[in-house]
């Protein structure tokens, strides 16, 4: 898979900030030239969430005052941020937008935003290359250009995106978490940003036949299989099957019932099941043979194990 092969997966890095000072913001976006302005009186407070991924990086700013943001973004980046319920009051280009739109801004696109007080801002920040990438993969589309766009997604596509960014910013806190687990999650982030910005259409994505998608089916199982101590994600999938994101998910409902990542997970859980029922427990231990199959977490994987099998780890290891 491109992106597991291409580098080696590393920690997200991750930064919870208290801010007293709205001129500190200048010093955390220190990689894009811009200014912050306080325009309501009072002490300025806020918070700041940052994680850097591999494949994207992900912002949640927290403040109570009106701050004016005037600048540049690095080049060769967009940004991605969500209109939310209490940031509908925030002015974007000079525009008032409803909460469920997404706003789409190059690099190359002079930033002009008023934020409203006590706003949530939530963004995710990826490089051109890996979004062109993620749109025709997941989309078999061209993104196209884009330098400034107010799309308007279907509200569960855009609570979708929401979820998933706020999972990639809580979810992978905790230092046993795998990096391949944040990586996969990573691609799950793209391909709902890529479906919140570029909705898929008939044109653009006809069903393929019935007997395709069987084929499709058995290639991808046949890769996860390949890979089942090395999770993968959907773009990855998409991208060496050459198939669409809503192909891939009809395919595998029609098979199996379930989604093309839930079922890669089963996968692995009943091969961690078989080598825990073969281990020697005074060996190998549950949490060794969990991480060995990519379930970093001891608690998750318990609480998948469980919800799948209806025993603990455990029992399977000890069962002779």
């Amino acid at each position: 898979m491109a992106s597991h092969r291409s580098h080696p997966l590393k920690k997200a890095r991750r930064a919870t900030i208290r801010i007293a000072d709205f001129d500190c913001l200048s010093q955390l976006f220190s990689s894009w030239q811009g200014s912050f302005e306080q325009l309501s009186c009072g002490r300025f407070e806020g918070t700041l969430q940052i994680v850097h991924g591999q494949l994207l990086k992900a912002h949640q700013g927290i403040g109570n005052k009106a701050i004016r943001v005037c600048g540049r973004e690095e080049p060769g980046v967009h940004t991605l941020a969500l209109v939310l319920p209490d940031s509908a009051g925030c002015i974007w280009q000079g525009r008032r937008l409803e909460s469920g739109r997404l706003v789409v801004r190059s690099g190359d696109v002079e930033i002009d935003h008023l934020t409203s007080r006590q706003a949530t801002n939530l963004s995710i920040i990826i490089s051109d290359d890996v979004l062109r990438h993620a749109t025709r993969a997941f989309n078999r589309t061209d993104l196209g250009s884009v330098s400034w766009l107010a799309a308007h997604p279907q509200p569960d596509l855009f609570q979708k995106l929401q979820s998933l960014i706020h999972q990639f910013l809580t979810g992978t806190i905790s230092s046993s978490s795998s990096p391949l687990e944040a990586n996969q999650l990573e691609q799950a982030c793209l391909a709902a940003a890529v479906e919140a910005m570029v909705p898929v259409t008939d044109i653009l994505s006809p069903d393929l036949p019935a007997r395709t998608r069987s084929m499709v089916v058995r290639r991808a199982e046949e890769l996860m299989r390949a890979y089942l101590r090395l999770p993968l994600g959907e773009i990855d999938l998409c991208t060496e099957l050459g198939v669409s994101g809503r192909t891939l998910r009809l395919a595998f409902h029609e098979r199996f019932g379930l989604g093309p990542m839930t079922y890669y997970q089963t996968l692995r859980l009943n091969a961690a099941r078989a080598a825990l029922k073969a281990s020697d427990p005074e060996l190998m231990s549950v949490s060794l043979i969990a991480q060995d199959f990519g379930f970093y977490h001891p608690g998750k994987f318990s609480g998948y194990y469980r919800r799948l099998f209806g025993e603990f780890p455990s029992d399977a290891n000890t069962a002779k």
